[in-house]
């Protein structure tokens, strides 16, 4: 596994007002993606409209590989940060 040292863990104070966010489902929701997509037209951006066509296709392409491969989605998600990092070297 690769470890940072510079990673920081982060406490919160009782009673504040966190909320768990899962990703990859707001990207893999076409209704959200609409949405952003349609924002990102309206406010004439189209780098935006790419990068977010770009996010909900990996997600969608994860979700859909680990469904046929029988893996956790973690395991996938570890194996492409590992050839990413590989590949910048």
């Amino acid at each position: 596994m690769i470890f940072s040292k510079s990673l920081v863990f982060r406490c919160f104070k009782a009673g504040a007002n966190v909320k768990p966010f899962h990703p990859t489902k707001e990207l893999t929701n076409e209704s959200f993606i609409a949405k952003a997509i349609w924002q990102s037209l309206k406010d004439n951006d189209p780098e935006a409209v790419v990068e977010i066509l770009e996010a909900h296709l990996i997600a969608v392409n994860k979700l859909k590989f680990s469904k046929e491969a029988n893996i956790p989605r973690a395991s996938h998600t570890f194996c492409y940060k590992c050839d990413r990092w590989m590949r910048r070297r």
